[in-house]
């Protein structure tokens, strides 16, 4: 659930929490519109409107990404250099097997040669 502020399609404004799922509208002659529920209350927004909503949300996964990578590498200075040694060897073995019948699964060989 996410606390949103939304305007539906009168201009009123709504905020509280929103599954992030979206539903067609069932309003006669407004079948251009987006049904979503903030609060358990069905709210009818325009595609402007939704598309404001989704840009926030992903904005805000790209943040909550972005400090789960620094807290990742933070924790990784703080490891002996064998740990960090095995970590890279796992990333090495992981794109090599994602890169398989490719140049860059060579490069990557040549890296766990070179590190081993």
């Amino acid at each position: 659930m996410k606390n949103i502020k939304v305007k539906n399609w009168k201009g009123k404004e709504f905020s509280g929490s929103w599954n992030g799922k979206t539903y067609s509208s069932k309003i006669d002659g407004h079948e251009d519109l987006y049904r979503i529920y903030v609060d358990n209350d069905p709210i009818h927004i325009e595609e402007s409107e939704l598309k404001r909503l989704q840009s926030d949300d992903d904005a805000r996964q790209k943040r909550i990404a972005n400090n789960k990578v620094d807290d990742f590498f933070s924790w990784m200075e703080e490891q002996p250099e064998e740990i960090k040694k095995h970590m890279f060897m796992q990333a090495l073995d992981m794109m090599s097997e994602n890169s398989r019948r490719s140049n860059t699964s060579e490069a990557i060989d040549a890296l766990r040669v070179y590190f081993k």
